[in-house]
């Protein structure tokens, strides 16, 4: 019997966070995909990063929690950040302005837990959409004091975010590693997760499950059996 841990996935509404959520538990991508209303969670089973120098488990249950992007759900996703044991952090590689955003989330997170920071990944999605190198067109100067936000228009598809400042945001802010992903090819979707997972099982000791529901700790979910699969190849550029 295995325990599942708690992953919550966050990012600005639109970047493709129930995609990610979705491409990852239940395999499957919907082009037109409704926004997320509140918070929604999945369990699904993830293999861990090999590490033969110690005795963790080769896969963990985990509960993937996909939470609404928009603000005016900002209180009510707020508190499943004190219950989070590792955190998702998306943004999208077309979008100037949700990377403008980490920030804020970051902020988010921070005020609700203080410095009990859990494990966090920052994560590029729709990389699909910027991988024909003949269409990019020059990164936008953000101007100080500014979002930086480009609506959608002709250079919609176009990467609007540096890899280089991605990775540099990811290790001022401490983040395991940045990755870029695409839930509509199936590209490094997996890797982000078991990158994630992996370290949050390292640093957590939970406990077994008790006899009562009442008496599971609160950043725990009940074990269940997992079966045993192939896991995906795929690169990590961290």
């Amino acid at each position: 019997m295995e325990l599942a841990y708690k992953l919550i996935v966050i990012g600005d509404s639109g970047v493709g966070k129930s995609n990610i959520t979705m491409r990852f538990c239940d395999n499957k991508f919907f082009e037109d995909g409704v926004a997320t209303l509140g918070i929604d969670f999945k369990y699904t089973t993830c293999r861990l990063v090999p590490d033969h120098t110690s005795d963790q488990p080769e896969s963990v249950r985990l509960q993937v929690w996909d939470t609404a992007g928009h603000d005016r759900f900002a209180t009510l996703t707020a508190g499943f950040y004190r219950s989070c044991q590792g955190i998702m952090l998306c943004f999208d590689l077309t979008n100037r302005g949700s990377f403008a955003r980490l920030d804020v989330w970051y902020s988010r997170v921070k005020e609700s837990i203080g410095d009990r920071f859990p494990p966090l990944i920052l994560v590029g999605c729709k990389l699909d959409l910027v991988q024909d190198t003949s269409m990019h067109t020059p990164i936008p100067q953000v101007k100080p004091g500014t979002t930086g936000l480009m609506l959608r228009g002709d250079n919609y598809g176009f990467r609007q975010v540096d890899t280089a400042e991605a990775e540099a945001w990811a290790r001022e802010h401490g983040a395991l590693c940045y990755i870029e992903t695409s839930a509509k090819e199936n590209t490094n979707v997996a890797r982000a997760f078991e990158i994630l997972a992996t370290c949050v099982a390292r640093e957590s000791t939970p406990l077994p499950p008790s006899s009562g529901s009442d008496k599971v700790p609160p950043r725990l979910i009940r074990a269940v059996p997992v079966p045993t699969e192939k896991p995906q190849k795929s690169g990590c550029p961290c």
